[in-house]
């Protein structure tokens, strides 16, 4: 993969830092990557290999090209830190293709002039970076750099991510105004980004299990012009963490010498950051946690994330005090179509099971206790690893099938 022509392009209604993205031995067509806000926040944009190094790496990696060369100069801590992230991944996901080589010159971290120091964080309007917020508007000042300043939200990843669907403006623009609400209330600038780098590759598998850190690592460091430390919100907790997209061992790989990613609340449940929430009313009213977008409301309340993120309100007391399920109540009929598919799912409503019985939500409680003996039943039947057999047919597609041994012992 070459990424070059790295630019900078404004119009009346957005400034975009762009780069023209070519394959080199996979199929895939030339890709104009772009990373694109407000002409009101032109003066971050920055214009560096770093946003297209981290973004590129990881699709490059996993459509077998044997190189990454981008122009321009990086920063050498961040250049070994990606290859660290793919080690991590081929390790991870007993990926048997070679770590791809990097191209790219370096420059002297300690000639470059110092950076304004702004942080700031990802918000999605989720239950994750709704608690990190809080937190942080608990924990710091507002004269220390760890005060998060900015809000980043961004269209193109689960917001009309795929290449083919259609524009779902109005999606975002109730989210921009949902989100707004929180921002007003905490003193937060909120900055509306655009980016087209999940149609590098859109399978929806290499985005959570790999690709989304890199993604969200990839928009921090596009702002770099007026900031140098970007907060990403955890998914799992340390008890429950398991290989994926973004990680405490991940995230931070994506800093450079001018700009910190962290990883953050990796300590707190699921439960515990819907208990940080449940009492700040503005949150309850416009959590955002539901990625089919459907028209005209903030959350469908009938998909998994939704049904879970119900469960965890009803099981503190919160849920009918919210409209941002559209007052939708949480019985057994609403639960007849859950399945949980993971462990993480699992733990989340496993945690929320007791407190349902001492609210008096029995029968909620006992459907979920069906659910989870349910998954754990199918979760001890022997079965194939998806994920790792499509990563084996990739490669055995790429290589002539010279792979198949390798792969006996993985699948």
């Amino acid at each position: 993969m070459i990424i070059r022509n790295i630019t900078t392009d404004r119009t009346l209604e957005a400034v975009r830092v762009s780069a023209k993205v070519e394959w080199e031995d996979s199929d895939r067509e030339v890709a104009d990557v772009y990373f694109q806000t407000s002409p009101d926040f032109a003066d971050f944009l920055s214009v560096q290999p770093h946003t297209f190094l981290i973004g590129g790496i990881l699709p490059a990696f996993h459509h077998g090209e044997r190189r990454l060369r981008v122009e321009g100069e990086a920063c050498p801590q961040l250049v070994r830190s990606v290859k660290e992230v793919v080690l991590f991944l081929k390790s991870w996901y007993r990926i048997p293709r070679p770590a791809i080589v990097v191209e790219v010159q370096t420059r002297s971290c300690l000639a470059q002039p110092p950076r304004p120091q702004a942080t700031a964080a990802f918000l999605s309007g989720g239950v994750d970076s709704l608690a990190t917020l809080r937190l942080n508007r608990r924990e710091c000042a507002a004269t220390t750099p760890e005060f998060i300043l900015y809000g980043l939200l961004v269209y193109g990843f689960d917001i009309a991510w795929s290449p083919d669907a259609p524009v779902k403006r109005e999606t975002f623009d109730r989210a921009m105004a949902t989100m707004t609400s929180v921002a007003t209330e905490t003193g937060l600038t909120l900055i509306p980004l655009a980016t087209n780098i999940r149609h590098l590759d859109p399978d929806v598998e290499f985005w959570v299990h790999q690709f989304h850190g890199a993604a969200l690592g990839a928009v921090a460091h596009s702002l770099s012009n007026r900031i140098n430390r970007t907060v990403i919100a955890s998914t799992f907790d340390i008890q429950h963490l398991e290989p994926w997209g973004s990680h405490p061992l991940i995230d931070p790989r994506y800093s450079s010498c001018d700009h910190s990613i962290l990883h953050d609340g990796v300590a707190l449940s699921r439960l515990d950051k819907a208990r940080i929430i449940s009492e700040w009313d503005c949150a309850l009213q416009n959590l955002r946690v539901c990625t089919t977008n459907p028209p005209g409301e903030l959350n469908c309340g009938s998909c998994e994330k939704c049904l879970r993120t119900m469960t965890e309100l009803l099981a503190l007391g919160v849920l009918d005090r919210t409209i941002a399920f559209g007052r939708r109540p949480l019985t057994v009929d609403a639960l007849s179509g859950l399945e949980i598919t993971n462990t993480y799912q699992a733990s989340c409503y496993r945690e929320a099971v007791p407190l349902l019985r001492d609210r008096g939500h029995r029968a909620v409680a006992e459907c979920i206790d069906a659910k989870l003996t349910s998954f754990l039943v199918k979760r001890n039947q022997p079965q194939k690893t998806p994920w790792k057999t499509r990563i084996r047919k990739a490669d055995e597609a790429l290589l002539g099938g010279r792979l198949t041994r390798l792969w006996r012992g993985v699948s």
